[in-house]
């Protein structure tokens, strides 16, 4: 309980909402049956919030409305020591409307405008309005004809995949140790606890290869040598693997006619065409 009070105690401290926010989670609180709940939700949806984690927590709001009814305002007791001269609530507020205004303005810009030094608009906009400043992304530029070369492009795959069969091909990496991709691993807590996953220096894996399509898959092929170790793939071993393994593979492939098409990932070039005009000598169109 006591931990629980702290921790509330912390987040009333460091509340990143305006009183502007505030006096509308307290009057939607009134409104709606004395509901923190719908109050919470009410905000997300007038300030245009994204998730509803962003918006004010119950237990905020509710602190909130007892001090409104305590003391007349939802602000905490004045604290002890040299009051704030740049992070003022007024500053705070005028800074939050302003990014709600135009928020690709930057620091610099947004200081002379507001009359706020840039380290003070710098701990506002991190401390006080929990703000992050995200990259724009980069992407190309799409014209009124690319839209119909899309469809024309879509069109002419379908047909083909319908006409022609098409052997897609790939290999992957499967570590064998319990190797993990953290990319694809979160750990949702309050605080970081800073989770650890040890791994050795030369982790043991099996690169594999294979190939399908829509009659059927030709493989799993193993790169390994002799004593059954994982190989590297490179340009010699990948052209042996077609010599050795496609190639005798596709001879009792059922789905392999004149019309199989064989796209090769990651291959380069002159490997692709080495292999495809061997696969011409050995099955003549």
């Amino acid at each position: 309980m006591l931990i629980g009070s702290l921790a509330l105690g912390n987040l009333v401290a460091m509340e990143p909402f305006a009183g502007a926010d505030r006096a509308l989670c307290v009057r939607e609180f009134y409104k709606n049956g004395n509901s923190a709940t719908i109050a919470r939700r009410n905000f997300s949806n007038v300030r245009g919030l994204r998730h509803l984690n962003d918006a004010p927590s119950i237990p905020l709001i509710r602190n909130w409305v007892k001090k409104f009814e305590e003391t007349g305002s939802t602000l905490g007791k004045q604290k002890s020591g040299r009051p704030r001269s740049s992070r003022t609530e007024e500053n705070v507020e005028r800074t939050n409307q302003s990014v709600r205004d135009d928020p690709d303005l930057s620091i610099r810009k947004r200081a002379s405008a507001l009359h706020v030094h840039r380290s003070s608009l710098h701990r506002i906009l991190h401390k006080d309005l929990k703000l992050h400043p995200y990259k724009i992304q980069l992407v190309q530029e799409l014209k009124p004809q690319d839209a119909i070369q899309r469809l024309e492009f879509v069109n002419q795959a379908i047909e083909r995949l319908q006409t022609f069969n098409i052997l897609f091909s790939d290999e992957a990496n499967f570590h064998l140790n319990g190797h993990v991709n953290k990319q694809n691993c979160r750990y949702w807590s309050a605080i970081n606890p800073k989770c650890k996953h040890q791994k050795p220096l030369h982790s043991p894996k099996v690169t594999v290869w294979a190939a399908m399509s829509s009659r059927g898959i030709i493989g799993p092929y193993f790169f390994e040598d002799e004593r059954g170790r994982a190989l590297t793939v490179n340009s010699e071993r990948y052209v042996r693997m077609l010599d050795e393994f496609l190639l005798p593979e596709l001879q009792n492939f059922p789905g392999y006619n004149q019309r199989t098409w064989f796209q090769q990932d990651g291959a380069t070039s002159q490997t692709s065409n080495r292999s495809l005009s061997r696969v011409g000598e050995i099955f003549p169109g």
